[in-house]
């Protein structure tokens, strides 16, 4: 089913993880092996496959319960699940869309919320095109000195002309923070978005450089 024609829930589970952002149209892969995210599991893949990840916030304790998360999530669905003998799971799920959690439905045995679909915020012209190619340009700069990522996905990221799925490809391929990467993920306006990974990409390519 493609993305576009899929309309998203009004009610989802949220997995509440650190260091993990999903972002729309990438694939994250998961291991899942707590008893009640086994659940959360065996119930999506039972109706529509769908669950979202909240980023939970720096410097907390995890043992805190409700967890302290970031209230704009990554929506997805399961695209492949395996079990293994033990009860665990290996999981890849595709990001959907972003999405703001509004009332909470439930808490136990995890957790669910109302949540809000968020749409890019676009602002087509000429300023869009110049920090579309200038994204591209320090990309491509950055990974000719860290050769992290293939000839092939730097071809197609080249080739990419939609600015809000380059921003967010490159910021998921980024080595800055996640508290960064969250920041990329709550800005919709696509123009500000493009900006914001141009800011973090150059200071990355400084820290590179400096390193040299």
């Amino acid at each position: 089913m493609a993305e576009e024609q899929f309309s998203l829930p009004k009610q989802v589970p949220v997995f509440p993880l650190p260091n993990v952002v999903l972002f729309p149209h990438l694939d994250l892969p998961l291991f899942i092996f707590e008893p009640r995210y086994q659940q959360m599991l065996k119930d999506v893949t039972e109706k529509d496959h769908i669950f979202s990840i909240a980023l939970i916030k720096e410097d907390i304790d995890l043992k805190e319960e409700p967890l302290p998360m970031h209230d704009i999530v990554g929506v997805g669905m399961v695209k492949f699940s395996t079990d293994n003998d033990d009860g665990t799971s290996q999981i890849i799920i595709g990001g959907l869309s972003r999405a703001r959690l509004g009332k909470q439905i439930q808490s136990t045995p995890y957790l669910i919320y109302e949540i809000e679909p968020l749409e890019d915020i676009v602002e087509e012209g000429n300023e869009e095109l110049a920090l579309t190619e200038r994204i591209k340009e320090l990309f491509i700069r950055k990974e000719q000195m860290t050769k992290i990522v293939t000839t092939e996905h730097i071809e197609n990221i080249y080739q990419m002309d939609d600015p809000s799925r380059l921003s967010d490809i490159i910021t998921f391929f980024s080595t800055v923070s996640f508290s960064r990467k969250q920041e990329v993920m709550e800005t919709l306006n696509v123009n500000d978005r493009l900006r914001l990974v141009i800011k973090l990409l150059e200071g990355e390519i400084s820290r590179l450089e400096s390193k040299n």
